[in-house]
């Protein structure tokens, strides 16, 4: 097999650059078991995530190759580490790829073919031992047992979302055991971890969690770990300002995931009031109506026909309740000021549900929503008022 093409590309850049390239570079991508192959491009599109820089990817094979001739400089590793963390947490799946395909050609250079995985396994564990800060790279190891070794290795605070979200993403490693090391490795270390540095990439794996399969197998185990963070006060500010201030981005949905815990119950009627994105007004003043927060757990099957194995994928939706609110009717009004139609059609549907209750001392403002600009909120509105002429 030849070079992934987003590597070849950014290679042959380099060198009309000339920048110089090492035959040896090329030549730790000769073809290996297929069961191994790790396509960077098809990472990339699978995660959404950004491409490396090309002066990382190059210092990747470097070291790849330095790897397999035992002939790491430290000075190398410490760039490449630090090129490493200073990425994105999106782009966690695109690096994996990439380092794991450098170790794994690095193995396979001409004439340095290990005669068992064992050996190269065995090679890579004594690298790890002697080699400072190697175990930040090798938790991208495509050997379990050496991305095991590196998370038992691995200690002392988390310097960057990115290390955070590697980490989170080893907690759904396909291996039970580097699985297991991950949990005791975050047990370790996220208690040293800045709240900004784990806010940044907690933001990002919100929304990716829900969908990882092994996450959701032992949720039993990983559930505390996130509850952990989100029962820290200096997290909880940190998500708070980020929720308030932020002007783009999904966080609505992450307002909704981060409620499955009671850190952020005190700040909502604030983010139902100040927050910059109506997504983020609207589910807070949601949650504090209906009482209760829900957020999104994926999906699961459901019979359709068991004659015929039919079946279809219905989402699953979590609940955690709320203590109840003595201020509702101040909730809509404020609910129905609000400039955004998504938050008055919120501030219309608490209306509906009270309406036993409310619609009365409340009529003059069912009267205005139903003249509201929002064809959604007028027609809530005009329900309320035609279920009152009828009675």
């Amino acid at each position: 097999m030849s070079l992934p093409a987003s590597i070849r590309a950014i290679l042959e850049r380099l060198r009309h650059r000339g920048v110089e390239v090492e035959a040896t570079s090329e030549a730790c991508w000769a073809e290996p078991s297929r069961q191994n192959e790790v396509d960077t491009g098809e990472a990339e599109r699978e995660s959404g995530g950004p491409a490396l820089p090309e002066a990382l990817v190059l210092r990747l094979v470097r070291v790849g190759s330095g790897l397999a001739r035992g002939s790491l400089h430290q000075a190398e590793l410490d760039a490449v580490l630090s090129g490493l963390t200073a990425l994105p947490s999106d782009a966690v799946a695109v690096a994996e790829a990439t380092v794991a395909q450098c170790i794994l050609r690095g193995h396979h250079e001409s004439g340095r073919i290990p005669t068992t995985p064992r050996t190269s396994r065995a090679a890579d564990l004594a690298r790890l031992r002697a080699t400072p800060g190697l175990e930040r790279l090798f938790v991208f190891h495509p050997d379990g047992y050496v991305r095991e070794a590196a998370l038992r290795a691995l200690d002392g605070p988390v310097r960057t979302s990115f290390e955070v979200a590697t980490l989170v993403y080893r907690l759904n490693d396909w291996a039970r055991p580097v699985r297991a090391a991950a949990r005791d490795c975050a047990v370790r270390v996220f208690p040293q971890t800045g709240a900004e540095v784990l806010v940044d990439a907690l933001i990002a794996l919100f929304h990716r969690m829900p969908a990882w399969q092994r996450w959701q197998e032992d949720q039993a185990a990983t559930q505390p770990i996130i509850g952990g963070l989100m029962a820290r006060p200096d997290v909880c500010a940190w998500l708070v300002a980020h929720l308030r201030t932020a002007r783009t981005g999904r966080m609505g949905g992450t307002l909704r995931r981060a409620c499955q815990w009671p850190g952020l119950d005190p700040d909502l009627p604030d983010l139902a009031r100040h927050a910059a994105l109506p997504s983020v007004r609207a589910w807070a003043l949601r949650f504090l109506i209906e009482g209760r927060a829900t957020w999104p757990e994926g999906t699961r099957r459901e019979w359709v026909d068991k004659r015929y194995g039919l079946t279809r994928r219905v989402r699953v939706i979590g609940e955690r309740r709320l203590a109840p609110t003595s201020d509702l009717k101040a909730l809509i009004e404020m609910g129905a000021e609000d400039r955004s139609g998504a938050v008055r059609r919120v501030a219309a549907d608490g209306l509906a549900v009270h309406r036993a209750t409310l619609a009365e001392p409340m009529h003059a403002l069912v009267e205005r929503l139903a003249d509201d600009k929002s064809p959604s909120v007028r027609w809530r509105a005009a329900f309320i008022l035609k279920e009152r002429a009828a009675r």
